[in-house]
């Protein structure tokens, strides 16, 4: 597994499950699915731009020799999938729960 793997995995990843999940089974009209939907969408902002920035990383870090051209390929790739797939999943998730949380109506009592 490359560097930007573990480290998309680690910051990207795990945070987005534990949030949802923090939502499995909750009615669509409660705060938390608002909550969790903002969170989703700043988690998605914060890898992006955090992946961003790797780009640059590894250009100096291939220029001091400590990475190799098949390593700063493979890192390249990597980071070029986090890049898309990532935000704009997780993105998308939490748009929709905002978007669900707006257009639910509480039930009466």
């Amino acid at each position: 597994m490359s560097l930007v793997s573990c480290i998309g995995a680690l910051l990207g990843l795990v945070p987005a499950i534990i949030f949802l999940g923090t939502i499995k089974g909750v009615e669509s009209y409660r705060l938390r699915v608002l909550i969790v939907g903002c969170s989703l969408v700043l988690l998605s902002t914060f890898m992006l731009g955090l992946m961003t920035d790797f780009a640059s990383i590894f250009d100096v870090l291939q220029q001091k020799g400590s990475l190799t051209e098949g390593q700063l390929n493979k890192e390249k790739t990597d980071l070029g999938l986090w890049l898309i797939m990532f935000p704009a999943i997780v993105g998308a998730i939490g748009a929709n729960l905002i978007t669900s949380w707006f257009q639910s109506k509480r039930p009466n009592k």
